[in-house]
């Protein structure tokens, strides 16, 4: 499917059970050129093949789910596109100087709500409010600027 899959080995055992597990193929792991970590990497260009055939025949999910069930850390890499379409996202809409903007929400919920965001402030508008904190030292703000959080 052209995603693309991390993955990665953590010692001999995930090594032997990516090959038998995941491969489908136990001979590899038998192979003399690929005995330790130094000698795959001497031969990662043969192996680069092996694997590439193997993940060719399935899906990226379908892989993720293999690599995950022998205990491989792995993960799909997702897109911008995938991001986007996340069915867990949230979105808000923002008041900006220019209309109203959909914006990807933070991951966290407080109190399971979201929290209430204010418009978007014109560039420079606390600027003097956060100077002046910061001239004295971190002492209490001048003026208390509302995030939507409690």
């Amino acid at each position: 499917d052209n995603k693309e899959l991390l993955c990665a080995f953590q010692n001999e055992r995930e090594w032997q059970r990516f090959c038998c597990d995941v491969l489908d193929d136990p001979t590899v792991a038998q192979d003399p050129c690929f005995e330790g970590n130094a000698q795959r990497v001497a031969h990662r260009e043969t192996l680069d093949a092996i694997g590439s055939a193997a993940f060719a025949r399935q899906s990226c999910e379908a892989l993720a789910d293999r690599l995950h069930q022998a205990g491989i850390a792995s993960g799909c890499v997702g897109s911008m596109d995938d991001l986007a379409t996340h069915p867990p996202n949230r979105f808000v809409e923002v008041e900006t100087l220019t209309g109203p903007v959909k914006l990807l929400a933070p991951g966290a919920l407080l109190d399971g709500q979201l929290p209430v965001y204010g418009p978007v402030p014109e560039l420079g508008k606390h600027s003097q409010t956060i100077r002046a904190e910061f001239s004295r030292g971190g002492a209490e703000p001048v003026e208390t600027v509302s995030t939507g959080y409690p």
